[in-house]
């Protein structure tokens, strides 16, 4: 009976701690871009610190143009994912997001140098996977190395939906 009930009380345990986890995925998922689509992105970058352990600096436009609702939801997407993988692939700990406009579209550039060596061929498939997103909404996306040694991922969009 009493390793029995050790066995129970590890099992809540376990299981009070998946629904954290899981509380926390859901907190990180609801992002009000239909509020202001760049607090959107300051909580995605606050989020990403608490989950993968990246240090965001979020640097944005004085002007504030947003974009289509559409590429609102895109760029969100594709910046919480960029920075899971840059966490994963490139053991990236600190990300400088910078956001500018430029007449009818919106830039947002991902700054950062990994702390450890990352897989060239996942680099690659990474990059790729993000860019054919980018042009879905009608916007591009490419990555270069600095001369610093950093990586920027530099995606642009639209400010009008396409």
């Amino acid at each position: 009976p009493a390793a029995r009930h050790v066995k129970l009380n590890g099992a809540r345990a376990l299981g009070l701690e998946v629904i954290e986890r899981l509380r926390h995925m859901i907190a990180d998922t609801h992002i009000p871009i239909e509020k202001d689509f760049h607090a959107g992105v300051e909580a995605i970058a606050a989020a990403a610190t608490r989950r993968h352990g990246i240090q965001c600096t979020v640097e944005l436009p004085k002007a504030r143009p947003a974009p289509a609702l559409e590429n609102q939801v895109a760029l969100h997407g594709l910046l919480r994912d960029a920075l899971a993988s840059l966490a994963q692939h490139a053991s990236s700990t600190q990300v400088l997001i910078r956001i500018e406009t430029d007449g009818d579209r919106l830039q947002l550039d991902m700054i950062h140098g990994a702390d450890g060596p990352a897989d060239p061929s996942r680099e690659r498939f990474r990059i790729a996977a993000l860019a054919a997103r980018a042009r879905a909404v009608g916007g591009d996306l490419r990555a270069h190395n600095r001369a610093d040694g950093r990586t920027t991922i530099s995606l642009w969009v639209p400010t009008r939906a396409s």
